[in-house]
């Protein structure tokens, strides 16, 4: 290939490329999966949170199958207790509670329950869109009951870690009763507006 030919070609090559990574800088801040530099944050894309949820703070619930209110009353309960927020059902209007077989995580390794969320985590702006529920999960999980009430803790605090010991609020859970612990309600306050700090035990 003759040298000016040559250079003609590497000028299309590099000039599709620059065009290509523009329009992808525009999509990813088109549909926020960019991160904005923090002052020009002013919050989701109007319209956004017709489509999405938005709880600011994920105070309501709603049972969304058979035998859930038996085991979301109680768990409220415990959480309102704990935080000194009043944690309420609805029947429509809440975060869905559901059951669902077969669950597992972005890895393929398969989960005893798990809270799906969507949000700009960079700017601290994370909300829960559903609870699910493996109403038989598998060996080594806790019952439903205890995943629910580790769920309203991810609910309440997307953005919230594990903590690295044994607690309610471990990756792994563990057996088929859990109190509320310490360290699960000091993780859980670090970004959820607690009105009381009530540990069970």
């Amino acid at each position: 290939m003759p040298m000016d030919e040559f250079f003609e070609w590497l000028e299309c090559v590099v000039g599709g490329f620059a065009l290509v990574m523009l329009a992808c800088a525009v999509l990813l801040l088109d549909t926020g999966c960019g991160a904005l530099p923090d002052a020009q944050w002013s919050g989701p894309p109007d319209g956004w949170c017709q489509s999405h949820r938005c709880d600011a703070e994920a105070l309501v619930y709603t049972a969304a199958g058979e035998g859930i209110r038996d085991i979301l009353e109680p768990a409220l309960e415990r959480w309102s207790a704990a935080t000194g927020r009043e944690l309420t059902t609805d029947v429509q209007a809440g975060i869905p509670v559901i059951w669902q077989e077969d669950l597992s995580d972005g890895e393929g390794i398969e989960d005893c329950a798990n809270t799906p969320t969507i949000g700009w985590p960079n700017h601290g702006e994370v909300w829960a869109q559903v609870i699910r529920l493996d109403p038989t999960p598998p060996p080594g999980c806790p019952t439903p009951a205890v995943s629910l009430l580790h769920e309203l803790e991810h609910a309440m605090a997307p953005i919230a870690r594990h903590v690295e010991m044994d607690s309610l609020f471990a990756s792994s859970t563990g057996p088929d009763y859990r109190h509320i612990d310490e360290p699960a309600l000091e993780r859980l306050c670090e970004t959820f507006a607690c009105a009381a700090f009530q540990p069970e035990q």
